[in-house]
């Protein structure tokens, strides 16, 4: 029936195996995806499974249409409520804490394999599949990954830049200069089994690190999570994952909040109180006379450069560019600060409501000033 090595569990499965394409119906699909999922199948991995026999009945009934007298009329089992509604929310990565202690439990020979997958971020069967010659490139300090992409699951490539430390960890391997493949297996006729060397090795090594709900494609978490709280962009995030939208990539964008917090400082619009400078200590305060009655805006200068304006409210203000503004002498000029003044940093002024008295016992009150006194 199947002779692609994709479809081997649809040709196989016993539910299946028996029938052909116009034989096969829906309830032979829930079957096979019942018998799965006791079987321990993730939610993802059926998904995946599913989606190849989706995209053969497309091919077919594309095929079909194009020559339909050669061919008999076809209607394709698959239908969206064969699949399960996947949670991609998931981030899980690795903590530095985490590392170390798996690092601790890892045969040396093995943890540049978990390296190269915390420095690439590539899927399992392409890590264990790398060729020196055909995706390791020293000269462009680039390393080819593949993604399936498309309707039709295609593979299409996608390249990953080297950092220091990948070429230093791919240097290293010592199947450099000797086999054509990256990570050869035992006997070096062909690659290692990824999924063997994560249930002999990566697997029984987070146990005795007690890491717990973790799996070798946090890995890929991993690599993408430290991007992206190093402050990498979201779209640059995609491009390394060979991810062909932000979707999937977007999973990593709370990962970032300095990054954020940066951002919304931009909505700041006042320059009124100087950056990382705090208000003035409550003891510094001192009592203020009201003066609703007075029709002309009187203040007294304290010591330190503020003042109390008696018609103004509460809040904090920088100085005027230019100088003070007098305005009991001329309403349109302005005064200079003295120098002793002006070289000290602006603090900001405290201005009181005129009905707002606020009294402190170890301070005398602060009387208004004559009439055109500075």
């Amino acid at each position: 029936m199947w002779l692609l090595e994709d479809g081997q569990l649809w040709a196989t499965a016993p539910e299946t195996a028996h029938k052909t394409t116009h034989e096969l119906t829906s309830e032979d699909i829930e079957e096979v995806r019942e018998r799965r999922r006791a079987e321990g199948a993730a939610e993802s991995t059926w998904n995946k499974e599913v989606s190849w026999l989706r995209a053969f009945y497309r091919d077919l009934l594309e095929m079909i249409r194009k020559q339909p007298a050669r061919h008999v009329a076809l209607v394709s089992p698959v239908s969206p409520k064969h699949f399960y509604a996947e949670d991609n929310s998931r981030d899980r990565h690795l903590s530095d804490a985490e590392e170390l202690a798996l690092r601790t439990v890892v045969p040396e020979a093995a943890w540049p394999k978990v390296q190269v997958a915390m420095l690439t971020g590539l899927d399992l069967a392409v890590q264990f599949g790398l060729r020196w010659a055909d995706d390791v490139n020293f000269e462009a300090r680039t390393i080819r990954g593949w993604r399936r992409k498309g309707r039709r699951r295609e593979l299409k490539p996608y390249y990953v830049p080297m950092s220091d430390d990948l070429v230093a960890v791919l240097r290293a391997l010592p199947s450099r200069l000797k086999s054509p493949w990256v990570f050869p297996n035992t006997i070096g006729t062909g690659p290692e089994d990824g999924k063997h060397f994560v249930g002999r090795v990566f697997t029984p090594a987070l146990r005795r690190a007690k890491i717990h709900n973790f799996r070798w494609k946090d890995l890929r978490h991993t690599f993408a999570s430290r991007l992206r709280m190093a402050g990498v962009d979201i779209q640059d995030i995609r491009d390394l994952l060979g991810h062909t939208s932000t979707r999937m990539t977007e999973r990593y964008a709370h990962l970032a909040p300095g990054k954020l917090h940066e951002a919304i400082q931009r909505l700041n619009r006042s320059d009124e109180v100087a950056p990382g400078v705090a208000p003035a200590p409550e003891e510094g305060r001192r009592a203020v006379t009201a003066g609703a009655m007075n029709s002309e805006a009187s203040r007294a200068d304290d010591e330190d450069g503020r003042y109390w304006d008696r018609t103004s409210g509460p809040r904090l203000v920088s100085p005027p560019k230019g100088g003070m503004r007098n305005p009991t002498t001329d309403a349109g000029s302005r005064t200079k600060l003295p120098d002793a003044r002006r070289s000290r940093p602006h603090v900001g002024f405290w201005r009181f409501r005129p009905v707002a008295v606020i009294f402190d016992p170890q301070q005398p009150p602060l009387q208004p000033p004559e009439r055109g006194a500075r």
